[in-house]
């Protein structure tokens, strides 16, 4: 029975390992705090908040996902990510703490701001495009806005 209360702490102590590391990196917290605050957010944004590439964002998510406090929804070529649910008890009590902490940090205070603006009001140019080109045919790009309505240009 003692082995077994053992592998048990062990187990949780690995586990409470993996979550303090995975939120031991500026970076990963300032993503946390944005999908804690957000809920579930696309790569593109969070890339435009933290003014990174991204292939940088992606491996911090990653990261976030094989800890277990994110997962991901594909939606086309967009993905979302949002913080996993349920939650471990001990992922929980990290994060909760955590989160406390962030409330009043400056960077955190400006990741919020920035992801509201960048949500609410991106300008046109900046909103993900996507163009089909067919056998030297005018080029129709469609892009569509926060409120899934769709508009669509002619490039001759």
């Amino acid at each position: 029975m003692g082995a077994t209360r053992n592998q048990k702490t062990d187990n949780d102590l690995a586990q409470l390992e993996r979550l303090l590391t995975a939120c031991a990196d500026q970076t990963r917290m300032r993503i946390l705090n944005m999908l804690a605050d957000e809920g579930e957010i696309s790569v593109w944004y969070l890339v435009e908040v933290l003014q990174t590439n991204q292939p940088k964002v992606s491996r911090h998510l990653a990261y976030l996902k094989r800890a277990g406090l994110v997962t991901d929804r594909k939606d086309g070529l967009r993905v979302y990510y949002r913080l996993a649910s349920p939650l471990s008890v001990q992922a929980e009590k990290v994060l909760g703490c955590l989160h406390l902490c962030w409330q009043d940090a400056a960077e955190m205070q400006q990741d919020r701001m920035t992801l509201q603006m960048v949500l609410t009001a991106q300008p046109l140019a900046k909103l993900p495009v996507q163009a089909e080109v067919l056998g030297g045919q005018p080029m129709v790009v469609e892009v569509e806005s926060q409120d899934s309505s769709e508009i669509q240009v002619e490039l001759l």
